[in-house]
């Protein structure tokens, strides 16, 4: 009987120290549950049996170390200094709850065990960081600007009457993706030093590639003429018409005007000249440019291209009979067409003397004859406008011809091999351009020679209904 008794006090004893053993455990866990394990390094910090607070403490010291370097980015001979705190971003906090992670994952026992013992392990977790892509795309930019240079795609040109191919160079560009990921490996380093990765880059349009076109004949041509007196509307047909020289369209492509010459700003050359606005002649920077995209409209429809968008201007035009203009505004009206031959066009265009001259090559020659004619079908007279003129004397008279309005349609005419089909193109409305009579207010006093003069000229904006010619 007593030794029935003895081993029952014997087993409760030790449900009593298990007991113990498992509130011990569990209030020591429960405790230190926001403590991280033992042993364990976060990036090179040891935070090791630290609490959140003091292991987020201790990591901020070591960032804030950190954030007083720089990083060295190297090509050759030339050295760029990025300052770190503005590229990196340090996550410590994803990297403390990962190390704390470690501990909710274990049996508490094992885990009890292992920290309290201190017999875990070693641990090494990252120590997260995040690029600032922004900042980092800024100095990509400004670096290619120094160190790189683009790929320059081989070209046709015309040399004594014929086709010739300028054979094409390649580019380089820093390899971004490598960039980003050689300074994310040495960004824990104490001196952190990179050279630059550059990859060498090839042009879209090479010699080989050019060979390939075979690109012998001429299939189309057309010109318009132009005032040369006309300074700053002769610059502008230059700049365009140089933008379009040696564009090669591949076939089933759509060409835009707009987006192969680009905006018409003061900043890429281009000068105030005459426009239509509000059916009167204004100045805007690029004004000019319309009579580019006419003579090409033309040139396309002597090729019998499929037209995609074309706008006309509000009144009619110098240089093309009516219906056969093509307006063009930068982020408003564009010029396109697709190349339906089934081969490569290569478009030439040239400002000569007091003409743009304008032509497509190509493999094959045209097997079919394009005309084109406009049909007037209804007019209306320009009327009169009397406006003061503060620059002619007192006395006289200047007078700005208009052009009639029209209602006009517009036919092609195509021949292939003696089969005739006429096509209308479009039918179009133009609104009259008046007639200026400008009045002298202008008033003189010999004897002290004051001049009245009180004009004052505003450059409208260039993105209006466009350009004109006065011949």
């Amino acid at each position: 009987m007593r030794k029935m008794k003895k081993k029952n006090y014997l087993i409760l004893l030790l449900c009593i120290i298990i007991l113990s053993l498992c509130l011990f455990v569990y209030n020591y866990q429960l405790i230190n549950g926001d403590v991280l394990p033992y042993n364990i390094y976060i990036g090179p910090v040891n935070v090791s049996k630290l609490s959140r607070e003091d292991a987020n403490e201790k990591i901020l010291e070591y960032v804030n170390r950190k954030y007083q370097q720089q990083i060295i980015l190297k090509y050759k001979s030339k050295e760029y200094y990025i300052n770190l705190k503005e590229l990196i971003t340090f996550d410590k906090e994803k990297s403390i709850n990962e190390a704390l992670n470690i501990k909710k994952g274990e049996f508490f026992f094992k885990s009890f065990f292992l920290d309290f013992f201190e017999i875990r392990k070693l641990i090494n977790l990252p120590l997260y960081v995040k690029l600032n892509d922004q900042y980092f795309n800024s100095i990509v930019n400004k670096i290619e600007n120094e160190i790189c240079i683009q790929p320059q795609n081989a070209k046709f040109i015309i040399k004594e009457n014929k086709i010739q191919i300028v054979g094409d160079k390649e580019g380089t560009k820093i390899d971004e993706e490598l960039l980003k990921k050689n300074i994310l490996n040495k960004i824990f380093e104490k001196q952190i030093i990179i050279e630059i990765p550059i990859l060498t880059i090839k042009p879209f349009y090479t010699k080989e590639k050019l060979q390939q076109m075979n690109i012998k004949y001429e299939i189309a041509s057309f010109s318009t003429k132009f005032n040369l007196n006309q300074i700053e509307r002769s610059n502008n047909l230059k700049l365009a018409s140089e933008r379009l020289n040696g564009t090669i369209i591949a076939p089933m492509e759509i060409f835009s005007f707009n987006e192969t010459v680009g905006e018409r700003t003061k900043e890429r050359g281009y000068l105030a000249a005459p426009i239509y606005f509000n059916n009167e002649i204004s100045q805007s920077t690029g004004g000019g440019v319309c009579q580019i995209s006419t003579t090409l409209y033309n040139l396309v429809l002597l090729t019998d291209l499929e037209v995609v968008e074309r706008h006309h201007h509000s009144m009619p035009v110098g240089y093309v009979p009516p219906g056969r203009d093509a307006t063009v505004s930068y982020d408003s009206l564009d010029l396109k067409f697709k190349n339906n031959t089934g081969n490569y066009l290569v478009l030439f265009a040239e400002v000569k003397n007091n003409s743009i001259i304008m032509k497509f090559y190509s493999s094959e020659r045209m097997k079919k004859k394009v005309d084109i004619i406009s049909e007037i079908i209804t007019t209306t007279p320009p009327s009169k406008i009397l406006k003061d003129d503060y620059n002619l004397e007192m006395g006289k008279m200047r007078i700005e011809e208009g052009r009639p309005g029209c209602k006009v349609k517009v036919w092609k005419i195509i021949n292939n091999n003696g089969k005739i089909e006429k096509k209308l193109i479009s039918t179009d409305i133009y609104k009259p351009l008046n007639t200026i009579v400008y009045v002298g207010k202008k008033i003189v006093n010999p004897s002290l020679g004051i001049e009245n003069n009180k004009n004052n000229n505003k450059e409208l904006p260039s993105n209006i209904d466009s350009e004109l010619s006065n011949e």
